[in-house]
């Protein structure tokens, strides 16, 4: 058969664009789960696969009843639909990716003149689509329809034209700035390479899309002008200049919308990994009959309802080292201290958590749960938060500005829209002179100046793990400190958005501590999502080794009774040491491998965040960035 428009061949053309398109948008669905830039990416694939699929059939229906039947006309109309729809989808995906560039830097990058160049392009695009459908309703079409039909694809492919070239303006000043950076020695060669290589991957892939959705656009147009002046009865015309470059942009678009949202390089199962938390929640609400005892469950609902916000923590901290806790050095003191030194005596005249006197009585449930070592530094815990907030998967940037400018840092957040999302940590959370306050041990002594933090004579009652009232068990219903686990589950049952967020400390002794790994072991079993924030990327092959050695009856705390509960709930030790080993290191679903998972969107908010950062520096707070890592991510 000929290569015509109504011959096989246009058939096989269009099938294999649609077969192509068919898998980017299964792998898409199978990956798609893990953020909302990658659902929408899919919900474009799954337009672009329509599109294709009404090629298909009026390619089948051409062949078959030729293309002036009612049936070939009917697929035209659904190909031109999921055509503008498709080509939409597309520049609102870019738009995305401005607008996190723009709000990570905190920096006009031209994102609201892609908002308009978007919408006029798009009005534009439905003109010509509403003029194509409407000329192929007449039996004859006036010269004045073409002449508008081609004025509006020339508007359209000019405005298209600009709308790439204020994207790729958008992307060049951040990589500018990381040039600068990559030039003082400030970031990784490696970290360079790669925002390079993310630059170029956007930008090029934006210029295969606009190269091929241009001449699509014109093909359509070259296309019916054709069969308006009838001048070519063979169909070899159509195949080659409107099939052809259509079953291009097909491939084109399908292709690049995979590539820029990073998709083909995240593992193979993010979608086996969230369908196992979705049946570990299943099964725990499955299980979850009624509290037998009241007051149990009473207190475990009071402790759950002690979130506090990242606009209140930061607060906070700002005051360490000027209104209390005057010694404070951000580089040497650690939780601990910061407990033992200012939560501790701030708290004292209430005798309540201090996470309600943070938030005047107006604590809530959290949006997440933070497990960390009280060990690291209390700089770095609130860094990991803030880190998450920002969702950047390392804190050490983090870390230099709350040195530096936290009021900058409060900026930054505010302008993410997440200052007020809620966390809950233990250290803020439980009352702290219910428990601890009045026993001192040498792991306290102040770094600083070496002294021991004098001790709590509040005299407010102290609950432990076998302090009367007990419940059928044996277990305190009183005490704050043996209900995590229960916290965990009653959070979860109640809100299914509850997040766990596991700040580890740059030597990762997170791990050895027996109460932390049983959160992450919990939390994991009930389905809660996991997102795990380090230091910098270097350190994780340093401590890779420890970290498979682990074994859970060597892990430490600070109470002997409260490794001896913990591992009393444990019947089979090397069952779960095989199973921590998993959740650490599985490549599909560990902890590392979801800290490593970025889509475009995010690994653009990341290289945003540090190009801001360089901004910063040198604008108005000259931030010295020679002692900050920077994870140097392969595409």
């Amino acid at each position: 058969a000929e290569m015509t428009s109504e011959s096989p061949w246009a058939f096989v053309l269009t099938a294999t664009g649609s077969i192509w398109a068919a898998g980017v948008t299964l792998l898409l669905l199978a990956r798609g789960r893990s953020s909302p830039h990658l659902r929408s990416a899919t919900g474009c694939a799954l337009t672009i696969w329509l599109y294709s699929l009404s090629m298909v059939g009026d390619s089948l229906f051409s062949c078959r009843l030729g293309n002036l039947s009612q049936v070939t006309q009917i697929f035209d109309y659904l190909s031109a639909v999921f055509c503008f729809a498709s080509w939409v989808w597309m520049a609102v995906l870019v738009m995305t990716r401005i607008s996190a560039l723009e709000a990570s830097m905190g920096q006009p990058l031209g994102l609201q003149e892609v908002r308009w160049v978007i919408v006029v392009t798009a009005v534009t695009a439905a003109l010509c689509v509403i003029f194509v459908l409407y000329s192929w309703s007449l039996v004859f079409v006036p010269l004045p329809l073409i002449y508008m039909l081609a004025s509006a694809y020339g508007v359209t492919s000019v405005l298209y034209l600009i709308f790439t070239g204020l994207v790729i303006r958008a992307f060049c000043i951040p990589l500018r700035l990381l040039k600068e950076m990559h030039t003082a020695g400030y970031i990784s060669k490696e970290t360079w390479a790669a925002a390079v290589s993310l630059g170029q991957l956007q930008i090029g892939g934006l210029l295969a899309s606009t190269t091929t959705t241009v001449l699509s656009g014109g093909s359509i147009i070259f296309g019916s002008s054709l069969q308006f002046a009838k001048l070519d009865e063979s169909g070899r015309d159509m195949f080659t200049f409107v099939d052809f470059p259509l079953w291009l942009d097909i491939i084109a678009n399908s292709t690049c919308v995979l590539f820029l949202t990073g998709a083909v390089h995240m593992p193979n199962a993010v979608l086996g990994n969230a369908l196992a938390r979705q049946r570990n929640r299943a099964a725990m609400l499955g299980s979850s009959g009624s509290v037998l005892d009241r007051q149990w469950h009473e207190k475990v609902s009071e402790l759950a309802e002690r979130g506090f916000t990242l606009e209140s923590l930061l607060s906070f901290y700002k005051r360490l080292g000027t209104d209390y806790m005057l010694h404070y050095k951000s580089d040497v003191h650690r939780t601990s201290d910061v407990v033992r030194q200012a939560i501790i005596p701030l708290s004292r005249p209430s005798g309540v958590a201090y996470a309600v006197t943070m938030m005047n009585g107006a604590c809530s449930l959290p949006d997440a749960m933070v497990t960390h070592n009280w060990g690291n530094l209390f700089r770095d815990l609130v860094a990991g938060i803030c880190a998450d907030a920002l969702g950047l998967s390392e804190y050490a940037l983090v870390s230099e500005l709350l040195d530096r400018d936290v009021v900058a840092l409060e900026s930054m957040l505010a302008n993410s829209g997440k200052i007020q999302k809620t966390y809950w940590v233990c250290a803020f959370c439980i009352a702290q002179h219910s428990c601890i306050c009045h026993s001192i041990s040498a792991r306290d002594v102040d770094p600083v100046h070496g002294m021991e933090p004098p001790t709590c004579d509040c005299g407010w009652p102290k609950c432990f793990n076998d302090t009367p009232e007990v419940d059928a068990l044996g277990r305190s219903v009183h005490c704050e400190l043996n209900k995590f686990d229960d916290m965990m589950g009653h959070i979860a049952r109640i809100d299914d958005q509850i997040e766990q967020l596991i700040v580890v400390d740059s030597k990762f002794d997170l791990f050895t501590r027996a109460w932390c790994v049983a959160e992450v072991a919990e939390a994991f079993r009930i389905g809660i999502p996991q997102k795990m924030k380090i230091k910098c990327g270097q350190v994780l092959h340093a401590f890779e080794e420890r970290l498979r050695l682990l074994k859970v009856q060597e892990m430490e705390a600070s109470r002997p009774e409260d490794v001896a509960e913990i591992l009393a709930k444990i019947p089979d030790k090397d069952a779960l040491n095989a199973q921590l080993q998993t959740l650490i290191f599985d490549e599909n679903t560990g902890l590392l491998a979801q800290w490593r998972i970025l889509d475009s969107t995010e690994q653009l908010r990341h290289f945003g965040l540090l190009a801001r950062f360089q901004w910063l520096r040198g604008q108005r707070y000259q931030i010295p960035f020679d002692k900050i890592c920077c994870h140097g991510y392969t595409f």
